[in-house]
């Protein structure tokens, strides 16, 4: 009975399963260390499978982004008889990312001897180590084999080549082939952009950065974008095009990184060289970037220094500095500065400590700032709704209940958003389908016939380039 009992457990335990290809390709995936890439490249060899194409690429692309330097990335490479495209361009793109660059030119030209054809993902990492080589002559004959394979005209390979030629300041050329790409993404405007800036051609890169915007293809600006055209605008010393670009990133809700706020502050400090006086609004939108970017240094620097350019604080550039204390988490400090302010605090500033106490769950001090609002701003729902959150999230129901129960007695409701518009009689007020205005029917009327005359421009406009493209 003991035997047939065992026999039957042997038959219902599974066997141990298979280690093939995607077995070790997704052990490789979880490695974080090299340690772990070592283990498993143990495994690998033990069980026979260093000759597998597909693992050992995988194998040396996992080396290639978690080594300090490519040398096991390179041994696994040499110890395979047969090399595919894929494993050739993860060897050069590892050698085009950590260096030396040089050494990805040479894989190159091994890839090349070999027999095996380059594809559009090879030249990429090619020209990206030429450029960091600044080897102008090897990009150049790189480009050469592009255009015999023709490649020349393939998105990602173009995109290369504008950042290539833009970086041995051959910016010509570069911008050649931009005009010359039958389509463009986001990088290509770019890398056309940067060209231009890193080359001192500051007029260039900004009448470019207004072409991008009227890019039918291109959605919307991002912070590549941005970091990139901020210093062309510092160098020109145009002030408002940097309040238009501050005003559209907190219009898109974009978060500001710390590449985009420290080039605002370059810019701020251009522009105080150029002898160009700084107002409160420019420190506002400094703070505000350094608030949204968590640089807590330099915004308490930019905070302490107004007064030296004779620019008096307001209750907005207080409410700045508390969200930027409270973001970084020194709710302390914040409380200083509002109890220590030479002029009454409003709800702006409340409103920042309330957002810092829901970031870091103080309730205490949310309690106390929710005080102060309910006063300042009793009809704000928004107030109402962060406090009851925080009850919530604390267990007190109770308090969560009498929080949400004013809401409904008061018939607290969140503010309708609005756009304004600046004309000669004034500014404008509207909202989303508002029909307020005395001239309403005529405004829409207007609207729809605008519409229409764009709509045949637009296309008047793409039978022209129809026209021509098959003419060429």
């Amino acid at each position: 009975m003991h035997g047939v009992s065992r026999r039957v457990q042997q038959f219902l335990v599974p066997k141990p399963h298979h280690k093939d290809s995607f077995y070790y390709t997704n052990l490789l995936s979880l490695c974080k260390t090299t340690n772990c890439i070592e283990k498993t490249h143990a495994q690998i060899v033990v069980h026979g499978h260093e000759q597998n194409p597909f693992i050992t690429t995988k194998l040396v692309d996992r080396y290639t982004q978690l080594s300090s330097n490519l040398e096991h990335a390179r041994k696994v490479f040499d110890n395979l008889s047969e090399r595919d495209v894929f494993c050739w361009n993860v060897l050069i793109k590892g050698y085009a990312n950590m260096g030396p660059f040089v050494q990805a030119i040479k894989v190159y030209d091994e890839m090349r001897t070999s027999g095996t054809t380059p594809n559009r993902y090879t030249y990429p990492f090619a020209l990206k180590a030429c450029a960091a080589e600044r080897d102008s002559h090897k990009g150049i004959v790189i480009h050469g084999h592009v255009v015999k394979c023709g490649l020349d005209l393939d998105l990602f390979v173009a995109n290369a080549l504008i950042a290539f030629y833009a970086k041995c300041q051959d910016v010509e050329v570069s911008r050649r082939v931009f005009d010359e790409m039958p389509q463009r993404d986001i990088v290509s405007w770019n890398s056309m952009i940067s060209g231009y800036a890193m080359n001192g051609y500051v007029d260039d890169a900004i009448l470019l950065f207004y072409d991008m915007l009227r890019d039918v293809d291109i959605s919307a600006p991002d912070k590549p974008t941005f970091v990139t055209i901020l210093p062309a605008f510092a160098q020109a010393a145009d002030i408002q095009a940097g309040y238009w670009i501050h005003s559209y990133i907190v219009k898109i809700g974009m978060n500001l990184d710390a590449a985009i706020a420290k080039e605002a502050l370059n810019m701020f400090q251009q522009l105080v060289e150029s002898n160009v006086k700084p107002d409160s609004v420019l420190f506002l939108c400094l703070l505000s970037a350094c608030s949204h970017a968590g640089l807590l240094e330099q915004g308490w620097h930019v905070f302490q220094t107004m007064e030296s350019y004779g620019v008096e604080k307001n209750e907005a550039h207080y409410a700045c500095i508390v969200d930027l204390l409270g973001r970084a988490g020194d709710l302390d400090k914040a409380l200083e500065i509002i109890q220590t302010m030479p002029i009454q605090p409003g709800k702006n500033v409340y409103g920042a400590l309330l957002g810092a106490s829901r970031i870091h769950k103080n309730m205490e001090l949310a309690e106390f700032a929710a005080e102060k609002l309910l006063v300042l701003d009793p009809n704000n729902a928004g107030r109402y709704v962060i406090l009851a959150q925080m009850y919530e999230h604390a267990g007190r129901w109770e308090d969560a209940a009498r929080v949400r129960k004013v809401i409904k007695e008061k018939e607290i409701k969140k503010p309708i958003g609005y756009s304004s518009v600046e004309l000669e009689s004034g500014h404008q007020k509207f909202g989303v389908n508002d029909e307020t205005h005395p001239f309403t029917t005529q405004i829409f009327e207007t609207l729809l016939s605008l519409d229409k005359i764009m709509g045949k421009e637009a296309s008047i406009h793409w039978d022209s380039i129809l026209v021509e493209n098959s003419v060429c």
